[in-house]
């Protein structure tokens, strides 16, 4: 399924002219202006769930609207993966950035061993009709990015996929923030035999969007009943519903 789904994005790349996937001007992915847009320096987020509890700290790049919002709908549901590796490079301003701030070896922390990056797993249903669990992708292509451009101010970084979603969990896209948090009661799971690896070890999470935080919020929970020590919530982008607290410093 996989590779039917490239081989048919490669025929209409072919046949179709390319277009800017945030405001369709043509021969281009993304123009100028939509790339402004989409590349801001990450902030840190204040969502509806996340705000009212402890817990890690939550990171995001742009806000999912306008332009944005149609990049990263066109690269999930259109198959352009022409757009992946702009949004990887968010991804990992994103992450880097939170590691920076708060990770591993900040305020006096020491552990040697590499930060897992933890992937919020999509649905079934999702995975299916994209032909790839698109936020997994996107977290490997962010990690090597990060490998080879910001060794020297992150610690050794390891995309782990260890969260699975239990069977009935819908596709969260279009749901309210209590039907967000009853779809996620108890629906993810760490993967058989993954707690091993969990006791005591840094873990980021990171997913795609942010809206009320209920999937970021089950994530940790479910990977610090494991014993991991989440040190910091990460997604390329955030609904508009948050407030920035930090500016950070850029990988370039």
């Amino acid at each position: 399924m996989h590779a039917l789904r490239e081989a048919l994005a490669e025929f209409v790349e072919l046949v179709l002219p390319v277009g800017c996937a945030g405001c369709g001007r043509p021969g281009v992915p993304l123009c100028p202006v939509c790339a402004s847009a989409v590349r801001v320096p990450p902030r840190r987020v204040a969502a509806t769930v996340l705000a009212s509890r402890g817990g890690a700290p939550v990171w995001a790049g742009p806000d999912y609207a306008g332009c944005v919002a149609r990049t990263v709908v066109a690269w999930k549901e259109a198959a352009r993966r022409d757009l992946a590796a702009v949004l990887a490079g968010v991804l990992a301003e994103v992450v880097a950035t939170a590691l920076r701030e708060g990770g591993p070896g900040s305020g006096g922390r020491r552990d040697d061993r590499p930060v897992l990056v933890v992937p919020v797993p999509s649905a079934g249903r999702a995975v299916r009709r994209r032909g790839e669990d698109v936020t997994r992708v996107l977290a490997a292509l962010a990690v090597a990015r990060l490998r080879r451009v910001g060794a020297a101010t992150v610690p050794p970084l390891r995309v782990a996929p260890l969260l699975r979603q239990r069977a009935g969990v819908r596709d969260q896209a279009g749901l309210s923030a209590g039907a967000r948090r009853a779809n996620l009661a108890g629906g993810l799971r760490v993967a058989r035999g993954a707690r091993r690896l969990l006791p005591g070890r840094p873990v980021v999470v990171v997913d795609d969007i942010v809206t009320t935080g209920a999937t970021l919020a089950a994530a940790e929970e479910t990977l610090r009943a494991s014993g991991a020590d989440v040190v910091t919530l990460c997604a390329l982008t955030a609904t508009p519903c948050r407030r920035a607290l930090a500016a950070p410093r850029s990988l370039d």
